[in-house]
């Protein structure tokens, strides 16, 4: 799983909830207990602000409900996401609702910070 990767890469630059300069959420195909499997096992549990799953949603990815879900949690303008994602499913929505899209094995921690402060 190319996501395991890429956390495992950015752990280093994100905070536990509480103290987050930005909320990292998770949007899955996944089971919510694959999801909460997968969080323990990494060491996660306490990075991760909120994620929306197959249990969550009438429709899976690449339909945009579970984005939405997200979007309407944290009341954000679209502006104000960047979609990390590792699967075309994942660009689809991010195609669609006009936001910042990276592919997971874009991302590198050696530009992470710039990735952040591009965005900002």
């Amino acid at each position: 799983m190319m996501i395991v990767i890429l956390f495992q890469k950015i752990k280093e630059k994100m905070y536990p909830v509480g103290m987050m300069l930005y909320w990292v959420d998770i949007l899955s195909n996944n089971t919510k207990s694959t999801i909460e499997k997968f969080l323990v096992k990494t060491n996660l549990t306490n990075y991760v602000s909120y994620y929306i799953t197959l249990d969550d949603v009438n429709k899976a990815k690449p339909n945009d409900e579970g984005f939405n879900k997200i979007i309407n949690h944290f009341d954000l303008e679209l502006n104000e996401v960047i979609l990390i994602g590792d699967s075309t499913s994942d660009e689809i929505i991010a195609k669609k609702n006009k936001i910042k899209f990276l592919f997971s094995n874009q991302l590198e921690i050696k530009n992470f910070n710039k990735i952040i402060n591009d965005f900002e």
